[in-house]
């Protein structure tokens, strides 16, 4: 195909980058996999509420300096500003496994360390997003290249927690489900994954956007951007829905799935990193049918029909007792998602301004880490007075209430 015929540079910048992706959202999926059962192992009081606190102090970075991460995404050198956010990651990855040395290990300090990290984080994804478009020539298909870079999370998500599962499987084997050690370990695991990301940035060679395309970092320049996002009539809804989505939804299948697993199915962590792995099989075959026929359906209705199916395919896990059939169900829900993911990114970027891809990426980030946080609080709060079961059918409920939402907006509908 021609838009795919790349050159030798851009075929080693691109997988320069997907590799170092790879290998830091590997390390990302097996720590966060066991995130909400480390806290439950450790806390004995309110310790699901606890849980989901923390999820929002991991989100909290980005509802409130996600928007300027874009800013400085648009202005400053993408590369350098990724290289400085992995380093800082690589350095804080030490703070649970030492306070857990030192037996200070509790709810707080892990809230603490997800709070830093996720700020040293806050700039790394809109700068990535707005630089892939200067790794390729002109004319690329940008769905297909972003259909590819979605393979980079998915690959490492299936990676990254089938090692997680296999290692506390020994652990299991050994009699004891809930060994803090050996989750604590998979945070080191995590920070070394950021020195491999931090080498093969670094070893990235292109031309940036000229500053000509590129705004200063100032509150006008920030105005504009919010302007242009609150007043177009495509951006708008997008961003509106994909807050709701994400409030909706992610609560009960990051946090929620956890409290299911341990006490509905009565099973351990290693099998919540499996229910993520199920989930990361059935992201990426849903992202190759997206590379294989992509291209021929309009973007707007896959990413509406996307959203529809994100929130129907909840409503069966409700009715659940069998963990086989809870790893089917999961990676059928996760087809849906890849429409969602690549044509969300593939409208920005053939819709928006190159000069405000940072900053419409950082809103995009805003809505999505933001809202998960506040969904994970909700959730964890919620999953003390009601069975996990039931946030599995709310999610489904009101997912599919934001799909119909979606589809009845003309502007998003008709998107080509």
């Amino acid at each position: 195909h021609p838009t795919m015929s790349f050159t030798r540079k851009e075929i080693r910048n691109l997988g320069l980058l997907w590799i170092g992706q790879f290998v830091s959202r590997a390390g990302d999926y097996a720590f966060n996999s066991v995130l909400v059962f480390l806290i439950l192992s450790i806390e004995t009081e309110q310790a699901k509420a606890k849980s989901g606190t923390v999820w929002l102090f991991h989100t909290i970075p980005f509802l409130l300096f996600g928007v300027f991460a874009g800013m400085l995404a648009d202005r400053y050198n993408r590369r350098r500003l990724m290289i400085a956010s992995d380093m800082l990651r690589a350095g804080l990855a030490c703070i649970i496994p030492l306070a857990y040395w030192y037996g200070r290990l509790d709810w707080l300090v892990i809230g603490a360390a997800m709070f830093l990290m996720s700020l040293s984080s806050t700039v790394f994804t809109p700068a990535r997003d707005a630089m892939i478009p200067e790794l390729v020539g002109k004319g690329r298909s940008l769905l297909r290249v972003n259909a590819l870079f979605q393979t980079s999370e998915q690959i490492a998500m299936i990676v990254g927690t089938a090692l997680a599962g296999l290692y506390l499987g020994f652990s299991e084997a050994e009699g004891d489900p809930n060994r803090v050690q050996e989750m604590v370990g998979l945070v080191l695991l995590d920070g070394l994954t950021y020195v491999v990301s931090f080498l093969t940035i670094l070893g990235i060679r292109y031309t940036p956007a000229p500053r000509s395309e590129r705004s200063s970092p100032s509150w006008q320049d920030l105005k504009a951007a919010l302007r242009f996002a609150f007043k177009d009539p495509m951006i708008r809804p997008l961003l509106w829905i994909t807050a709701l989505n994400n409030l909706m939804i992610m609560g009960p299948a990051i946090v929620g799935a956890t409290f299911f697993i341990k006490e509905r199915l009565l099973l351990g962590p290693r099998h919540v990193a499996y229910y993520i792995l199920a989930f990361g099989v059935g992201w990426l075959l849903g992202t190759i049918a997206i590379l294989r026929w992509g291209p021929r359906l309009p973007k707007g209705k896959m990413l509406c029909f996307g959203l529809l199916m994100d929130g129907a395919s909840f409503l069966p896990l409700y009715f659940v007792h069998s963990f086989d059939l809870l790893l089917v169900l999961v990676a059928f829900h996760a087809v849906w998602v890849s429409l969602v993911t690549v044509g969300r990114t593939t409208l920005i970027h053939e819709y928006v301004p190159r000069a405000m891809h940072g900053k419409i990426f950082s809103l995009v980030n805003l809505t999505v880490v933001g809202f998960i946080g506040f969904s994970c609080w909700a959730t964890g709060v919620a999953g003390e007075y009601v069975e996990p079961g039931i946030l599995f059918l709310a999610a489904g409920v009101t997912g599919s209430a934001c799909g119909l939402a979606a589809l009845a907006i003309r502007s998003l509908r008709g998107a080509r």
